[in-house]
C-alpha cells in the first residue's frame, strides 16, 4: 500500500526501514534517540516547512524510491 501524508512515521519506518536514510538525505530527520517522530509523515514535513505541494511531491518520490528498491 502506498504511503500518504497521513501515514504515521512509525508505520513508514516499520514497513520501510530504508525510508529513514532516504528522508535524512533530504534533510528530514524522522528518528530521535532511536524513536520515530510521533505523528504523520505530513506533520513531520510541515514541521520542516514543506508546503502541501512539496509534501505531495516528496511522498510520491519516496513511494517511487521504495517501489524500485523493494521491487
Amino acid at each position: 500500500m502506498p504511503l500518504t501524508p497521513q501515514t504515521p512515521v512509525e508505520v513508514v519506518l516499520d514497513e520501510h526501514p530504508a525510508a529513514a536514510d532516504w528522508l535524512l538525505q533530504r534533510g528530514v530527520i524522522c528518528l530521535r534517540c532511536g524513536e520515530p517522530f510521533w505523528g504523520s509523515l505530513g506533520e513531520l514535513l510541515r514541521n520542516k516547512r514543506y508546503t502541501d505541494e512539496e509534501t505531495a511531491r516528496l511522498v510520491d518520490e519516496l513511494n517511487a524510491h521504495l517501489a524500485e528498491a523493494e521491487g
